[in-house]
């Protein structure tokens, strides 16, 4: 273990040199005030840099080999994804009191379950392992697609893999940019139901300005060619945690923006999606930057997805939602909702304001762990894992039932007091709108004092069922993955007894704490109601392999 504590601080210590290049001077500061936004920022808009067209998927060659014994393979971070907030010193931490209700109600089994891309990929393609996995899919008619930091794959829907795992520099390699050969992470895939088309997109860091590398299916089918896009962020800051969702008019984007290790702001943008689409080189992004000394200070925003085959209203902008908490300084627990409406014929007419019912108050919930990222325990001989409780977790889940729409996403939240061993929860979240106005429909949190529920992701059905995956584990138990849910009939409160997905035999006893930064649930669009969902784990085999060999699994019900 003192080994791999050396390694990792050696690693820490030349990143720390790396990510000060650009600093500049100052703390990250917290918001002291729960005043509105009043939204007078001013919109950007930027070409891309770069266009292209990638070879078909499926012709892409099994790069795998054995490059280096396992125990002797490097590790790499792929994405710092540094925290943007603090809590306030002073505060008084809420204690949690809004737990779920349970049912005797069962969740179904799993329907299918399998085995998805490892870091033993990793190791065979790059000879590297990679922390964190960051893993994450969507499906499509016929096929599910998974991404993790640096690899991606497309399976058909029995979980048969159509295509090995492979880089996206594979697919953005036609751009010949220096950054169209980078495997930098953080990627993200997304299923557009409207236009039966994929969206895959990861960050560059090489150097300033940053960029973000956008590929688009030009069919249905993921493994044929996609359009390619380079677009440089502005203002030489670092887009880091960069989250996307499908709307009618745009693929929409958050990130966290960073120069050096300081937080500048949160960044916003509204790429244009027909443009992209029809594979028009002179697509464009329409930003906007909430400053780090702004009132609004919630970091963290994520822009709404839209699920099922009901576009939201014509003209209607994108939602962005974020929350305010009174350990961070803030006034109340709430969550803030933001409409983006972009004009990509006049982009200076486009706008991002505060809803007027903004902020919405909650239950009181405390979003803080222990200082730094040492915060799950699990059996010996792991060590402690990041909680990634200082923001909503991807995703934001968009559903338009007609009658009414609704918001549907979660967040992980303190159950212990701050003098107790940390438990962290799920909090889930339901908004409806039936009218002008969004109102909480359901916030519960699922978990108890002596296991921790974290890094969530949930979604919606087109019968307004709702199911949330996670990972589970204590200092008893091992990392796994479960998951629950409830009926939309069902009691408001009231979730199901979880059911695992699979359940961890081995933990990570790298020393570091990366666990991940999102995982993901998406619903089948061909029955819209088929839940499926990825996460990460440990087998005893692949914590014998290596410290940092996590496993994940792609499963439905």
């Amino acid at each position: 273990m003192q080994k791999w504590l050396f390694f990792i601080l050696a690693i820490t210590s030349v990143s720390a040199l790396i990510w000060g290049f650009s600093s500049t001077t100052g703390e990250t500061k917290t918001n002291s005030s729960s005043e509105k936004f009043d939204g007078e920022l001013k919109p950007q808009s930027v070409r891309a840099v770069a266009f292209g067209v990638s070879p078909k998927v499926a012709e892409f060659a099994d790069s795998r080999q054995t490059v280096k014994n396992p125990a002797e393979r490097e590790v790499r971070f792929v994405s710092e994804n540094q925290i943007s907030r603090k809590s306030d010193e002073n505060a008084v931490h809420d204690t949690e009191t809004n737990l779920a209700q349970p049912s005797a109600v069962p969740m179904p089994t799993p329907a299918l379950t399998f085995d998805g891309i490892s870091n033993h990929d990793n190791g065979e393609i790059f000879g590297l392992f990679y922390l964190p996995s960051d893993t994450n899919g969507d499906v499509g008619l016929n096929n599910y697609v998974q991404t993790v930091n640096t690899l991606t794959r497309i399976y058909d829907k029995s979980g048969n893999a159509l295509t090995p795992p492979f880089k996206l520099s594979d697919i953005f390699a036609p751009l010949n940019t220096p950054c169209s050969l980078r495997n930098d992470g953080e990627a993200v895939v997304l299923y557009d139901t409207l236009a039966d088309r994929w969206l895959l997109s990861q960050y560059c860091n090489a150097f300033p300005p940053f960029r973000q590398m956008i590929a688009v299916s030009q069919t249905g089918d993921p493994t044929g060619a996609y359009y390619l896009y380079e677009f440089v962020m502005p203002n030489n800051r670092l887009n880091d945690y960069a989250k996307f969702g499908v709307w009618t008019d745009g693929y929409y984007m958050s990130d966290d923006e960073f120069i050096g290790s300081d937080y500048a702001g949160t960044g916003l943008f509204a790429f244009d999606r027909q443009k992209i689409l029809a594979g028009d080189p002179a697509a464009s992004y329409i930003y906007f930057n909430i400053p780090s000394n702004s009132i609004i200070r919630t970091g963290g925003l994520l822009p709404a997805d839209l699920d099922g085959l009901n576009p939201p209203p014509e003209g209607a902008p994108n939602i962005f939602a974020g929350y305010s908490a009174t350990e961070y300084g803030d006034a109340q627990d709430a969550i803030r909702l933001f409409d983006f409406h972009a004009d990509f014929q006049n982009p200076p007419n486009s706008t991002f304001r505060e809803r007027l019912e903004s902020p919405l108050t909650v239950a009181p919930f405390d979003p803080t762990s222990p200082n730094g990222r040492n915060d799950i325990a699990q059996p010996a001989p792991g060590d402690f894992l990041d909680s990634q409780s200082d923001r909503l977790m991807y995703r934001v889940a968009y559903r338009n039932f007609g009658t009414h729409d609704s918001l549907v996403f979660n967040q992980t939240v303190r159950l212990t007091p701050i003098t107790e061993t940390y438990r962290a929860g799920v909090r889930v979240y339901e908004l409806q709108r039936s009218g002008a106005n969004f109102s909480v429909h359901e916030q519960a949190t699922l978990g108890e004092t002596t296991s921790s529920r974290w890094m969530a992701a949930a979604a919606q059905d087109h019968q307004g069922n709702i199911a949330f995956e996670y990972s589970f584990g204590s200092d008893a138990k091992r990392p796994s993955i479960f998951y629950s849910g409830k009926l939309a009939t069902e009691t408001v409160g009231t979730f199901r007894d979880e059911t695992s997905l699979v359940t961890g035999s081995g933990v990570q006893t790298a020393f570091g704490f990366r666990w991940g930064n999102f995982t993901g649930m998406t619903v089948d669009p061909v029955d819209d109601c088929t839940f499926w969902m990825t996460n990460q784990y440990y087998s005893a085999a692949s914590q014998m392999e290596s410290p940092f060999s996590w496993l994940t699994r792609i499963g439905k019900f």
